[in-house]
């Protein structure tokens, strides 16, 4: 008999182990719909902020080109102008770091004029047109396809004039 107990309780176990079928709640509707949403949000998220654009990095991407050869031309026109002791024409970017060191004595006009045409000569051998017929500078100085171009930056010294200490 204790064999037959064994039996009938296995079939008892066989029988509470069985799982019931799978039945479709409307609640999993819900929760698929759910995380389906949070998905495509993270995905949103992932592709607005992997951007090319200049904000992110690439401050450079939609500059207009300024060969280098054009930077060392225009310093060695003006290395042997008899008012400058040493030119530095350095590009880095958006920016143009000039510096002049001139020669003691020079006045503040003639600083102010060679200056001036540094800027021009740079402007005219780089080949850019002007915006308007009333601009200085070509595009190379100022916007283009609404974005600024490049800036730069003096750094000026002479001994013997108080405007620009050495």
């Amino acid at each position: 008999m204790e064999e037959k107990k064994t039996s009938t309780e296995t079939k008892k176990k066989t029988k509470k182990s069985k799982k019931k079928p799978f039945k479709f709640k409307p609640v999993y509707i819900i929760l698929i719909v759910f995380v389906i949403c949070v998905l495509a949000f993270a995905y949103y998220l992932f592709s607005a902020t992997n951007s090319d654009g200049p904000v992110y990095g690439n401050r450079c991407a939609s500059m207009v080109e300024l060969k280098d050869e054009v930077l060392t031309q225009t310093k060695d026109e003006f290395q042997n102008k008899d008012e400058i002791n040493t030119i530095s024409i350095e590009k880095a970017c958006r920016t143009i770091n000039i510096e002049i060191d001139f020669v003691e004595g020079t006045t503040t006009e003639t600083i102010q004029d060679l200056c001036h045409q540094v800027l021009l000569m740079i402007d005219e051998k780089a080949g850019y047109s002007k915006n308007n017929e009333s601009d200085a500078y070509s595009y190379l100085f100022t916007t283009h396809d609404d974005v600024q171009q490049y800036h730069v930056n003096f750094t000026l010294r002479c001994a013997g004039n108080e405007d620009f200490p050495a």
